[in-house]
């Protein structure tokens, strides 16, 4: 596998959660990191990598709903259970995150990078349209969140 390498494309229009999309990658390079070097052979390690996504993953989900719910994003349901099935998704391999074999953490690294792929390009991008569209409806050009 590869790393993620941020790219523009990846943008949003919304500083902050561009800001935590990139440590998400770090998270994932991270993974990968760890499956190129043989270390995942250590389950301590991963797990502790797997915690620190779970963690930011709560935190950056919830960042975004509130964005969402502030400018009455009309997709925030949907959106809203995408992020918690990746969730669910990531705490089931937290409870057991040393995949016996290298493929076992390839499978979960091609998981992970494609769910982040395409949620960020085709859902946050949604989202980001939407912002960009409330921003330039407001009066004060400005949104505190």
């Amino acid at each position: 596998m590869t790393r993620i390498q941020w790219q523009s494309a990846f943008e949003t229009g919304i500083p902050e959660v561009d800001n935590q999309h990139r440590k998400f990658v770090g998270f994932i390079n991270r993974l990968e990191d760890l499956a190129g070097a043989g270390e995942a052979a250590d389950p301590s390690v991963l797990r502790s990598v797997m915690a620190d996504l779970v963690n930011y993953a709560n935190y950056h989900f919830a960042f975004e709903q509130n964005m969402q719910q502030e400018i009455g994003f009309s997709d925030s349901q949907a959106h809203l259970a995408r992020h918690m099935e990746i969730l669910d998704w990531l705490k089931e391999r937290l409870v057991d995150p040393s995949p016996q074999s290298e493929l076992g953490l390839v499978e979960l690294l091609s998981c992970l990078m494609d769910w982040f792929l395409r949620h960020v390009l085709v859902e946050d991008m949604r989202f980001g349209r939407e912002y960009a569209r409330m921003l330039q409806g407001s009066d004060s050009g400005t949104v505190v969140v």
